[in-house]
């Protein structure tokens, strides 16, 4: 394992035994806020429960699984045994359970799972080489699930300042004005709502493009009008002068249409997993809460109505919480 990775993973794995430290003393400091585990009741497939010499520690280390904790731990010792419970899916219940699940092993193997894979995590994407750019992503992807649009407006666009591919995340916003303007246009029957949705969405896709295409426009400056070159280079003459397709096409053979045969050839495979995928990101992304007061329980057009839009996101998950 390289040095820095090295640092990385004993960095990570400190951190870890931290939380869980803190975790434990915070236990045994205060009551816990969540006492769902004790309310997990025996499993209807269990047989008639006999004594235990270990109840008591058992029960204790047990107690340590709290919110969505519990909901793995269910299904590790029992199966699937309840409809609420195919929410969770099963690698992280599958993986720690053995062939005669004890409650106080599968709380701990998960712990240790989870841990070991948070360690493991950190090393793979210290080994990804453009962090600037997943750092305004992925921060500006949270900022706008969690309904702080402004945010996320700026660390997308400072996306766009890191890699070229970061002016795409406008797409987001995009994806959020079309269902607000749908919503608008054929619930609400209000014109104006749909300008407005669409008028915010294009004023923050600019906003994002605009690091991306400032940086353009200072290359064609330095090269094409104070330049000392002699002659102007090529691309100084195009219409559109793009000096960033220009680079890729000229000295690394990368055109703007280069990967569309391969595209032509998985189009109807990849729409299989698009288009299921879409809609349902898309109603995420408009099920965010807005600054908006009237949108703050807004119902998205196609969800169940008893179903309040709330998001939640916590490491990229996102979900609907019942209302």
């Amino acid at each position: 394992m390289e040095p820095p990775v090295a640092g990385v993973v004993r960095l990570a794995a400190a951190s870890r035994v931290l939380v869980l430290a803190l975790s434990l003393l915070a236990r045994l400091l205060f009551r816990p806020y969540d006492t769902s585990a004790s309310l997990t009741p025996p499993c209807l497939s269990a047989p008639a429960s006999s004594s235990d010499p270990n109840a008591s520690v058992s029960a204790a280390v047990s107690s340590l699984a709290v919110w969505d904790g519990v909901h793995f731990a269910r299904p590790a010792e029992c199966g699937y045994e309840y409809e609420q419970s195919f929410a969770f899916l099963p690698a992280p219940p599958g993986l720690p359970r053995a062939p005669r699940p004890i409650p106080a092993v599968l709380v701990l193997s998960g712990y240790v799972l989870n841990n070991v894979a948070f360690v493991a995590a950190a090393a793979y994407f210290y080994r990804y080489s453009e962090s600037l750019y997943a750092l305004f992503s992925l921060g500006g992807l949270l900022y706008l699930f969690s309904g702080a649009n402004t945010v996320a407006v700026i660390m997308l666009a400072l996306s766009g300042s890191a890699r070229s591919n970061g002016a795409l995340n406008a797409g987001y916003f995009c994806f959020q004005a079309l269902l607000q303007a749908y919503d608008a246009a054929v619930r609400k029957k209000r014109p104006l709502l749909v300008v407005l949705a669409l008028v915010a969405a294009a004023l923050r896709s600019i906003f994002i493009f605009l690091p991306f295409f400032a940086f353009q426009a200072y290359g064609y400056l330095n090269i094409c009008v104070h330049g000392n070159s002699e002659e102007l280079r090529p691309w100084c003459k195009a219409k559109v002068p793009l000096l960033y397709g220009f680079i890729q096409s000229h000295y690394w053979s990368v055109h703007a249409l280069f990967p569309i045969n391969n595209s032509l050839y998985g189009g109807p495979t990849d729409s299989i997993a698009y288009i299921p995928t879409s809609v349902p990101l898309m109603k995420v992304v408009y099920c965010s809460p807005t600054s908006t007061p009237s949108h703050k329980n807004h119902v998205v057009p196609g969800c169940n109505p008893t179903v309040n839009c709330a998001t939640v996101a916590s490491g990229g998950l996102t979900q609907l919480v019942e209302a």
